[in-house]
């Protein structure tokens, strides 16, 4: 296909499409090296003519930001081959397959078991709001989990289900995960769950933890060890919360305890003060570490606060998209845990 402009001139490329990338290599030849990649996003493939022009059977790709491409193939049949693969390749394409996929699934299901809640935002086109002040973080533990036959502790993970709203999703949403840790009966996870409102959580909402003893972590094989349900609010108005496990026999029986650590949003902090007062609460500090003999290095403070902070205002939402956020809490001798916050987007100017 001979696709590639420069200067007007029509150069004869070998090209290739993966996904919504669509490589050109130097030369004709598909085994020379790839020169250059085009990002099938926010376009469209047209064609102005049926007849062959000088270079072959031409489209056009034309982008939002008015870009224009040029491309031709040899035959007709050929251009429309390119015209279908190429107009399918985009991401909201993917989406849209991947959304009937998942409705045909449920539809032979009867009813929608264990979604996902990507799979939920996804269904009914809502995304993370990034400047949306979450309801709370929970960082959890467990103690005194049981171990398997032969006396060997548990790769525990912890998978969190809760009820929503939504009338897109009935019965339990898996709203998050923890990670796995290697043979611990007393394991202590640093990836946390963030509960927002913005999923159709409130305080009525009912919150299942169930821990898992992952036996293969490639093909995520678990074995459930033990579950527990508590009421969003009750999550909320305890900031250190102790539960115990049943198993999923008919008994149910102790399985060990899972303890819930929340965090509230921080809504007091201001993000500014005056330089006085900046200036005479650094003096304040300052004299007040000279007190206690206290000497430690300026990159954290000596003492880290227990509340949830929340970020200023951003406006990354202007040019990402389809963000995937995920936060963890790592434990400090500061009085307080370390809060990590890691955030994925798709942009939205390729």
């Amino acid at each position: 296909m001979a696709g590639v402009q420069a200067n007007s001139v029509s150069l004869e490329k070998w090209c290739r499409l993966r996904g919504n990338l669509l490589f050109y290599f130097k030369t004709s030849d598909q085994f020379s090296e790839p020169q250059g990649c085009i990002v099938l996003e926010k376009y469209r493939c047209v064609k102005q003519g049926d007849l062959k022009e000088y270079d072959g059977y031409v489209f056009y790709l034309e982008f939002e930001d008015g870009l224009r491409q040029r491309f031709a193939t040899n035959t007709e049949q050929e251009r429309l081959e390119w015209m279908q693969a190429i107009g399918l390749a985009g991401y909201d394409v993917k989406r849209a397959q991947l959304k009937y996929l998942r409705e045909q699934i449920d539809k032979k299901r009867g009813m929608i078991h264990d979604v996902d809640v990507d799979m939920l935002r996804l269904q009914t086109g809502k995304e993370i709001e990034l400047n949306e002040v979450p309801i709370c973080e929970s960082a959890i533990s467990c103690d005194n989990l049981l171990c398997d036959g032969n006396g060997k502790p548990p790769n525990p993970s912890v998978v969190v289900q809760v009820t929503s709203n939504n009338r897109a999703a009935s019965g339990w949403v898996k709203y998050g995960r923890t990670e796995v840790i290697e043979r611990s009966s007393n394991p202590q996870f640093i990836c946390t769950i963030t509960f927002r409102t913005g999923d159709g959580l409130n305080a009525k909402s009912q919150i299942r933890f169930t821990a898992y003893d992952v036996r293969e972590k490639v093909t995520q094989t678990a074995v459930p060890i033990g579950w527990a349900e508590v009421a969003l609010g009750v999550i909320t108005d305890t900031s250190r919360l102790r539960i115990p496990l049943r198993t999923q026999s008919p008994c149910g029986g102790n399985a060990g305890f899972i303890t819930i650590a929340t965090c509230a949003p921080d809504l007091e902090k201001k993000t500014s003060r005056s330089p006085a007062k900046a200036g005479l609460d650094q003096q304040q500090q300052h004299q007040h570490q000279q007190a206690i003999g206290h000497r430690r290095s300026q990159s954290l403070p000596p003492k880290l606060g227990v509340k949830l902070f929340i970020p200023p205002p951003s406006k990354l939402a202007l040019v990402f998209t389809n963000p995937n956020i995920h936060t963890y809490r790592l434990h400090s001798g500061l009085g307080g845990d370390i809060s990590v916050q890691e955030i994925m987007l798709e942009s939205q100017l390729c």
